[in-house]
């Protein structure tokens, strides 16, 4: 009985150790288990930050690409700007140069006037002198033929009446 005892004594110490070996056992499954299921999940989770990353790379590019297109497109915009700006002030200056021009030409233009309206004034005193002279030379002819005995007065009185007359509407 004893015997049997110790047996049985024996046997539930090595049934106890085993007991706990197999919790550990299971324990350690347990662990490998949740090990492997979290490697799964990390290495799930590292594809997806790969994918992640190279679809950042992708956009970061994509980015530096338009940020050079939209600088490029800045450059552009300001070197227009730049060329506009210079042909309107360019063009203001030929406005300018063309107005002062257009003002030393009505200055001409009314000097032209002027010395056109003074040349008249001067011909139509011209003409008049002329007509003294022809009317002197006249006078001075009928006189001279009037001596002689050559003319009558009637005819030399009628142009005369019609030298004045003309000479008046001057």
């Amino acid at each position: 009985l004893a015997i049997l005892q110790h047996r049985l004594t024996c046997a539930g110490e090595v049934e106890t150790r085993l007991r706990a070996k197999v919790d550990a056992l299971t324990l350690r499954a347990h662990d490998t288990g949740a090990l492997e299921s979290y490697s799964a999940t990390v290495s799930g989770l590292q594809s997806t930050l790969d994918m992640k990353s190279v679809a950042l790379e992708a956009a970061e590019t994509k980015a530096k690409k338009y940020q050079m297109m939209i600088s490029k497109q800045e450059q552009f915009n300001s070197e227009q700007q730049r060329l506009i700006q210079s042909i309107k002030d360019d063009c203001e200056r030929k406005i300018e140069k063309q107005e002062e021009i257009s003002r030393q030409l009505r200055e001409l233009n009314n000097l032209s006037e002027e010395k056109i309206l003074e040349l008249n004034h001067q011909l139509e005193v011209m003409e008049r002198s002329h007509q003294l002279i022809e009317y002197s030379r006249w006078v001075f002819n009928f006189f001279d033929l009037q001596e002689r005995g050559k003319v009558g007065l009637g005819p030399v009185i009628g142009s005369f009446l019609k030298f004045v007359s003309i000479f008046l509407k001057l």
